[in-house]
């Protein structure tokens, strides 16, 4: 049987930290405002680091725009306009100069970030139609730079060339109302997650369902997988929703990690950390507004950090930056870099973007 782990006793030495560090971080969030200015107009919906060498990160929002900024020097470096809808997902990973944005308007968007310090503003190179519903998320893989795959709420899962903006395939299945996608590293295959509670691998040759796992109680929000192609988390709705981890080869859950009140929004593998540690390290975002990182103990997972922003915003996702930081975007049009110390237990300071 797999086991389940809640945050339990040490609930209250956690937040009692949280609270010690909230102190600071908030005079810092506070200062780093004052000096900012706000690039994002609307919620932000999707975040994604594109170029580490060059900070370059994209920000989806619903203000039907996509923002490029650098986020070492707090520094916009362009818009991309084109979606009709909301930005549902913003990506970068085919390399630095393509990226990519999915919408509720159907569609999915390419540009090309010829020269950032252009002050025209890029309009979509491609444009990907074929979907009857808002486009939920969109996946791609270094390794298959001619090959995009996305999800929506029509339920279908659709392969796409990129070099010719035509969808090659595409599959639908009932009541599969997409939530997230995550291509499996170099792998020729794609995880999905769905409101109708199931997680799925799809083998992009044939565009098949390969697995399935078992249902879910509660409705699948997003899902990440580890860098050995092995295991797998998914995260959950619900007023105590689960972070599950998965054994990609018995198709079964390993443990269940609780602690966030409200949905969990983003799950990721912070690979920097778990290399550091030499223990697998992951960080999750959620509706009640906070961000945790967890980190392997023994068969279970411990909670190091534990921060919310507002009771009152939702954290939409969260992303892995060089140097101990971390980035989140949120509900109420903000994105803030986080400084964590060397043991990832405590925040050193928090900048606005």
């Amino acid at each position: 049987r797999h086991r389940k782990w809640s945050m339990g006793n040490q609930s209250s030495s956690l937040t009692a930290r949280g609270e010690r560090t909230n102190s600071s971080v908030n005079k810092e969030r506070r200062t780093s405002m004052k000096q900012s200015i706000n690039y994002f107009e609307g919620s932000i919906h999707s975040i994604s680091v594109i170029n580490q060498s060059t900070n370059t990160l994209l920000a989806g929002a619903a203000g039907k725009d996509v923002v490029v900024v650098d986020w070492e020097n707090k520094r916009k470096l362009t818009t991309l306009n084109g979606p009709k809808g909301d930005v549902t997902q913003v990506l970068g990973a085919h390399g630095p100069d393509i990226v990519y944005g999915s919408s509720r308007d159907h569609n999915i968007y390419q540009w090309k970030l010829v020269d950032t310090s252009s002050p025209d503003t890029p309009t979509p190179a491609s444009v990907f139609r074929a979907h009857g519903f808002a486009v939920t998320t969109i996946a791609g893989s270094e390794a298959h730079k001619d090959r995009l795959c996305s999800g929506s709420r029509d339920t279908s899962v659709t392969l796409w060339d990129t070099v010719t903006s035509q969808a090659i395939t595409s599959r639908s299945i009932s009541r599969n109302l997409v939530t997230h996608m995550k291509w499996i590293n170099d792998e020729s295959c794609i995880l999905q997650c769905s409101e109708d509670k199931l997680l799925r691998v799809w083998d992009i040759r044939t565009l098949n369902v390969v697995q399935t796992f078992p249902s879910r109680h509660n409705i699948l929000t997003c899902c990440e997988c580890y860098p050995d192609g092995k295991y797998f988390i998914t995260g959950e709705r619900g007023s105590v929703p689960a972070i599950v981890i998965w054994d990609r080869r018995s198709t079964k859950p390993l443990c269940e990690i609780r602690g966030h009140r409200s949905n969990v929004t983003c799950c990721k593998y912070l690979l920097a950390a778990s290399k550091e540690s030499d223990s697998n390290t992951i960080v999750s975002s959620s509706d009640d507004g906070s961000f945790r990182v967890w980190r392997r103990s023994l068969l279970d997972y411990e909670c190091l950090l534990s921060h919310t922003i507002s009771v009152c915003d939702s954290i939409t996702a969260v992303e892995e930056l060089p140097q101990k930081r971390i980035v989140t975007s949120s509900l109420n049009s903000q994105v803030t870099v986080w400084q964590l110390d060397a043991s990832f237990k405590e925040i050193k300071n928090a900048v606005n973007l």
